[in-house]
């Protein structure tokens, strides 16, 4: 069985490497310090659709995206405010893009493990 391994710290010269893509709209920004990085959305409106994320499928056809079943995930992760005081929807996981968000493929039915 094949298996790759990404351990990524995102070094501090705000450029991703393999197979990182950022999608950013509205308010969203990527803010890289040491190796770290936070995905930020400043000043979010109900208005206007905002996001920060990072991906490994745009522009890719669903059958090059690079994870498959078996896998496993370690994420270290924290948010900036407590519960009651986040806006939005913030977390990390899988997900096939069924929606076309990152680009032009078919509508498809979620396949998706999404944690918050």
């Amino acid at each position: 069985m094949q298996r790759m391994v990404i351990l990524d710290r995102f070094p501090s010269e705000e450029k991703l490497g393999f197979p990182w893509q950022t999608f950013i709209k509205g308010q969203g920004a990527l803010n890289f310090t040491g190796d770290t990085m936070r995905l930020v959305t400043t000043n979010a409106a109900a208005t206007r659709y905002t996001d920060a994320q990072i991906d490994d499928y745009e522009g890719l056809p669903r059958r090059h995206f690079l994870w498959r079943p078996p896998l496993q995930m370690t994420v270290h992760a924290r948010f900036s405010h407590p519960a009651g005081e986040l806006r939005g929807t913030a977390g990390f996981g899988f997900w096939n893009d069924p929606f076309m968000m990152t680009g032009s493929r078919w509508p498809a039915l979620p396949r998706v493990i999404w944690f918050f």
